[in-house]
């Protein structure tokens, strides 16, 4: 097969017929097509067909050939390595030649499919590639320019990596010096790629960029009021970047760049606004912001604050005017894809028992979430938000005059974004607010009750931000009004609404506690009777709400309480049926690339669509900037006694999740819903008016139909509700074990448990809320566990079967969803908690501890945190079954000590401490397998706090069970040993900790003398230790004190700051 290969007309024929019916609605005609084409995949020069259609059948419309262009492309991405020598050169040939078509459409793809083909590995395979594309940017005619500039922009997305690379000869020096004359070129589509083009490669700082920097910031400077929208947008982008690599060089423009920044933060174009207002995101991250900024906040201040008001269109996304809606049956596509987050285990400290997440957001997004994932409105807020948190009071001096006119105002539009504002600002200029918020508290409790649904939900944000200061107030004042209305609002009429207030809820459950103790009757009345109101997605976070109160206030939901009467208004039900479209190949392709290809094809802003454009770009700064947003998104959450929340993935302290965090995420699963946005969004930006051909239209339907993957036409809001049981069962914990309340909560939740089936993820959020409950109830639970223990165990041996089968035949059979068995095992460990000893008839019924085994070995490291988490649990509540194994999983629970993968080595870390308590002195041919890496954590800088405190905790657990083998190297662990424990509270685990590290004190003294400050420190932070470890404390501290003489101690203990000479003193008599 050479460059002049001929297709059959008759197979051309087939071919064409089979891309036209793929653009049916019909879902039998989809599914024929899909099995048609898996068939002719056999063929070698079925290829050859698909780009002959795309390039050279210009009779064809051209929806068709691009259609044909993407399926090879998908071909390409699965196939290439075994496409025939020939097939694949007449594929690059015909690429190159025709990268230029007179179409926008079939430019874009035929640039996808390069990108596609150089990603493969094939730049260095393809040597001619990327001289010929340079070349081609010199042409005189504009379309083969463009689509020159286009694909190279693709391949500069995709490849920046390998393009700075000695493999390939270092093409940058000669292509970013190429790119930068184009930055004055007359057409604004080539000034916009040429900026996109060497905008890859600030983040990494590539050497041929830094090499270029002063040229470069110049000639962005000269485009900063360019006339077309998506230059300005580039430009922003490139300084916000900058700000973080090249801080030195923009500092002595800072001043103007300021100014500049302010203009765009208020641009015409919404996109470009946005893209600036990342600007004051990212440098209120950087040092100098203080210095730089101070002087223009009486300037900056306005501006965010009025880009926090909803646009016209927002409203008219957001339904604005729709207040009740409450039997509207929810879309599939306006549900969030979830993303279950493990367990990870963590020690409760003083003060208020919750850890505080190292590098956590505080999750600010206001409810706004069926427009664009990422606009000005959530932009300004978060930006507000964290300059809160630098400027502090300086900020507020702004803010205050703002606030008086926006909060009373009669427009609810500024009324709203006024509570906004205030929600904003509550972390950073807390101390501040104090002053007000006996007055303002009051005001949004009343603007709860507002007659504009979309002030009410804000006004449930916001008093959710401020939780921690209602909960510190004597109950009458604040909390009991507060969580009246709340309660109230749960029911509300507007699901939006019912979503802000569950959410709000939960917060105020994990803030109060058992606070709510005496509320549980009514507050559980209120959440049983919104199971049968509430629609499938607001079902998400009620089950985290009733998890949440569960671990709060614990037993206490074992009580007798005084009957309680509740008469509610609305009581229909929806009945809803359940439609399953079957998902199809092309349409995935379709999706895919669509946001790649729309990038490319035109520049006309179709305004209504416009809105949700920004995801895209938007995710693609954050891939970069906000890079620690991602790591925390699978380890950290708040904690509650031994361990982080299981619940991860839960909608808290907010309504939905924040800015990078949650693009970054989408972007990491590739959900549809992210890609469908995406698509419809840049689609329409980019190929404009060619939007408006017949068969275009028909594209766009498709893509739509296809995000219903499987329409539960029932069911939106009834996912929050899961979250409000969740939480609240977190935070009541045991109070919530009473028959009477048993009796309410558990039929709803187990009705759905049956109705739901194996392979439905709506089980995920169900399955967290039941942990949470289970772990709550205690023994409360035992009606319920034989049938949720059995599918939890049947749901983790389907996914690793599913995954062997997988991994044997990839082509035959899919990859599981490993989330059912990360659930499941977060499910089972629940359970151990909740039920201790009970569990073991059902531990020994079952395989799980062989299941366990292949868990713990898994390649996804989610998997292994909660497998090890379950080890933990079991090992505590039946050891006797899990003693058999130790032999099999010490290695592993050893090779996995690394503090790189953070949730995991902790768990790991928590589940040998757990296991040497019950091994005893048999623990010690194990003692090696793991001492020398703990030892290593626990030295390691910039160790996160819960990983130092679980380490330290197992050190002393193994200390205490094999002296003679840990004391020897007490020197080379006790002073930080020592500073991580001082600040847990007084615990069973830090007990026998302590224990140990007394007893390899008696074995090696040495060990600690020069350290022994900090021995005496971490004694002094002990409130009531039992009496003979008090003993071990005073015998280990007079010892030291007759060893070294009355003189040496006193001028020893002259350097104890105050509070520990008198402490030491007054217990110890020292």
């Amino acid at each position: 097969m050479d460059c002049d290969w001929k297709p059959d007309e008759q197979g051309l024929q087939q071919i064409l017929q089979l891309l036209k019916e793929s653009q049916s609605p019909d879902t039998t005609t989809q599914r024929s097509v899909q099995q048609k084409l898996e068939q002719l995949n056999q063929y070698p020069d079925f290829n050859n067909y698909l780009i002959f259609v795309l390039t050279k059948l210009k009779s064809e419309d051209e929806p068709t050939r691009s259609l044909s262009g993407l399926i090879l492309k998908n071909n390409v991405k699965a196939h290439y390595q075994n496409f025939p020598n020939g097939v694949s050169e007449f594929i690059k040939n015909e690429c190159l030649q025709n990268i230029g078509d007179s179409s926008p459409l079939i430019r874009a793809t035929v640039g996808i499919l390069i990108t596609t083909i150089a990603s493969k590995g094939e730049l260095q395979n393809w040597p001619e590639l990327l001289p010929k594309l340079c070349l081609l940017l010199d042409s005189e005619d504009y379309n083969t320019c463009e689509g020159a500039f286009g694909a190279l922009q693709k391949i500069c997305e995709d490849s920046a990596e390998i393009l700075d690379s000695d493999m390939l000869d270092r093409p940058l020096n000669v292509m970013i010096p190429k790119f930068l004359q184009f930055f004055k070129h007359s057409s604004p589509k080539i000034r916009s790629h040429a900026i996109a083009c060497v905008n890859q490669f600030i983040i990494s700082r590539t050497q041929a960029l830094m090499l270029h920097i002063d040229p470069f910031i110049e000639n962005l400077f000269a485009l900063a009021t360019d006339e077309e929208p998506e230059v300005r947008k580039n430009v922003c982008r490139a300084l916000v970047m900058l700000l973080e690599v090249r801080m030195d060089r923009l500092l002595p423009q800072m001043h103007n760049i300021i100014q500049y920044m302010l203009q765009r933060t208020q641009d015409q174009d919404e996109n470009v606004a946005l893209e600036a207002c990342e600007f004051w995101l990212t440098l209120a991250e950087q040092p100098v912001c203080k210095d730089v900024l101070g002087g223009h906040l009486s300037q900056l201040t306005p501006v965010l604050v009025n880009g926090m008001r909803y646009s016209e269109i927002d409203i008219i996304l957001l339904k604005g005017d729709v207040e009740e809606d409450e039997a509207i049956p929810d879309n599939e596509q306006d549900i969030r894809p979830r993303f279950h987050r493990s367990r990870t285990v963590a020690q409760q400290h003083e003060g208020d028992g919750i850890e505080e997440d190292e590098d956590d957001d505080d999750d600010l997004d206001d409810d706004d979430d069926t427009i664009s994932d990422w606009n000005l409105r959530k932009c300004s807020a978060a930006a507000l938000d964290v300059l809160a948190n630098v400027f502090r009071d300086e900020l507020l001096l702004h803010i205050l005059p703002l606030l008086k006119e926006l909060l009373f105002h009669q427009e609810w539009v500024v009324k709203e974004s006024g509570i906004l504002v205030l929600g904003a600002i509550a972390e950073g200029c807390m101390q501040g607010m104090i002053t007000y918020l006996p007055e303002l508290i009051p005001h949004l409790v009343q603007c709860l009750m507002d007659k504009k649904a979309l002030v009410r939900s804000i006004a449930c944000w916001t008093l959710s931000r401020y939780a921690h200061w209602v909960v510190s107030q004597p109950p009458d004042l604040y909390l009991k009004p507060l969580m009246t209305e709340l309660l109230k609002r749960i029911l509300d009429s507007n699901k939006r609404v019912q979503e802000a207030a569950c959410s709000a809820f939960a917060t105020l459950e994990e803030e109060a506690c058992t606070e709510l103790v005496p509320y549980l009757a009514y507050i559980l009345d209120t959440l049983v009777f919104a199971f049968t109101k509430y629609q499938h997605k607001n079902l998400l976070i009620l089950y985290d709400a009733i998890g949440t109160l569960a671990d709060s206030v614990g037993h206490h939901l074992n009580k007798p309480v005084h009957t309680h009467t509740h008469t509610h208004t609305h009581t229909h039900t929806h009945t809803h049926t359940h439609t399953h479209i079957h998902t199809h190949t092309l349409l995935l392709i379709l999706y895919d690339s669509i946001g790649t290809l729309a990038d490319s094809v035109g520049h006309h802003l179709n305004k209504p669509v416009h809105t949700h454009t920004h995801t895209h770009t938007h995710t693609h700064t954050h891939t970069h900037t906000h890079t620690h947003t991602h790591t925390h998104t699978h380890t950290h959450t708040p904690a509650h006694s031994l361990r982080l929340h299981r619940h991860a993935c839960r909608l808290r302290g907010s309504p939905p999740q924040q800015t990078g965090t949650h693009t970054h995420t989408h972007i990491h699963t590739h959900t549809l819903l992210l890609i469908l946005y995406d698509s419809i969004g840049t689609l329409a930006d980019s190929v404009g008016h060619h939007l408006n051909k017949p068969v275009h239209t028909h594209t766009h339907t498709h893509t739509h139909t296809h995000t219903h993957t499987h329409t539960h036409t029932h069911t939106h809001t009834l996912f929050i509700l899961y979250s409000a049981i969740g939480t609240l069962a977190d935070s009541v914990g045991h109070h919530l074990n009473k028959p009477e309340y048993i009796q309410m909560l558990m039929p709803p939740l187990i009705q759905k448990w049956n109705q739901l089936k194996d392979e439905d993820k709506d089980l995920f959020p169900l399955l967290e809320c039941l942990s949470s409950v289970a772990t709550a109830l205690q023994s409360g639970f035992l009606p319920y566990c034989e049938p949720v223990y059995q599918r939890c165990v049947n749901l983790v041996q389907k996914t690793l079967a599913q995954a062997m089968l997988h991994q044997s035949q990839p082509e035959v059979y899919e990859a599981p969803d490993k989330d059912f068995m990360i659930v499941a095992l977060d499910l089972l460990s629940g359970l151990a908690e909740g039920l201790g000893g009970n569990i073991e008839q059902l531990v020994a019924r079952s395989t799980i501890l062989t299941l366990m085994y292949q868990c713990m070995q898994d390649k996804m490291p989610e998997v292994r945190q909660s497998s090890f988490a379950l080890l933990g649990d079991l090992t505590k509540a039946c050891f006797q079954h899990v003693k058999p194994c130790i032999a099999d999983f010490m290695p592993i629970l050893g090779t996995n000590l690394n503090p790189e993968l953070i949730s995991v080595c902790n768990n790991a870390t928590w589940a040998i401490g757990e296991i040497s308590i019950q091994m005893g002195a048999d623990m010690q041919p194990y003692v090696a397998m793991v001492l020398h890496q703990l030892i290593e954590i626990i030295n390691r800088p910039n160790t996160p706090k819960t990983l130092l405190e679980n380490t330290a905790i197992t050190i002393g657990r193994l200390g205490y069970v094999c002296p003679q083998e840990v004391a020897p190297m007490l020197q080379q662990f006790i002073r930080p040993w020592c500073t991580s424990l001082r600040n847990i509270r007084d615990n069973e685990e830090k007990d026998s900790a302590f224990r140990g590290i007394c007893t390899m004190i008696t074995v090696n003294p040495g060990g600690v003398v020069q350290d022994f400050i900090f021995f005496c420190d971490a004694v002094a932070s002990w409130v009531n230790p039992k009496e003979d470890l008090r003993d071990m404390f005073y015998k280990i501290l007079h010892g030291f004190k007759n060893q070294v003489g009355e003189e040496n101690w006193r001028q020893f203990s002259d350097q104890f700051p105050l509070p520990l000479k008198e402490r030491l003193a007054t217990f110890y008599g020292v």
